[in-house]
């Protein structure tokens, strides 16, 4: 995916989803640094893109910049106040500071407006530190029903 990604923003750099997707996998690499860069050139290129400061705050939890994470939380919830915000941007920024429970508040209050990014929770590896959590496997039971939330154990 590093070399696809590389290759894809050679041929299209001003598409800001390749820089975002960029970062996430340098990110899942623990590339701390280039993963931030990423997302910072996503965000030039797309500044009305709430996920991307979701994803930036996780990564600089993750990178132990503990105030830009918070820094990036904040930013995110001035944006809430002119737009609509999913409830998972701001679970990601909280999953990434082990902020367990403040993390799944948000995603079942995604769940409770049928929020669409709250798809790719169960399985996208930013949530991977919340699915072992009872409140994490509720939601996934009350979203996906249990016989399918049975088939990602």
């Amino acid at each position: 995916a590093l070399h696809l990604y590389r290759d894809l923003l050679e041929k299209e750099s001003g598409f800001w989803r390749f820089h975002s997707s960029l970062g996430r996998i340098y990110g899942f690499l623990g590339q701390w640094e280039e993963s931030i860069a990423s997302f910072l050139r996503a965000r030039a290129i797309a500044p009305d893109m709430a996920n991307i400061y979701g994803a930036l705050g996780q990564t600089y939890a993750w990178a132990g910049r503990e105030a830009d994470a918070r820094r990036e939380l904040s930013d995110l919830r001035e944006f809430a106040a002119r737009r609509s915000v999913s409830p998972t941007c701001f679970a990601l920024i909280h999953t990434g500071l082990g902020e367990q429970d403040q993390a799944l508040d948000y995603l079942e209050t995604a769940c409770e407006r049928r929020d669409l990014p709250l798809n790719s929770a169960f399985s996208h590896p930013a949530y991977k530190a919340l699915r072992g959590h009872p409140r994490f496997q509720g939601l996934l039971r009350r979203r996906l029903g249990p016989a399918s939330a049975d088939q990602l154990h």
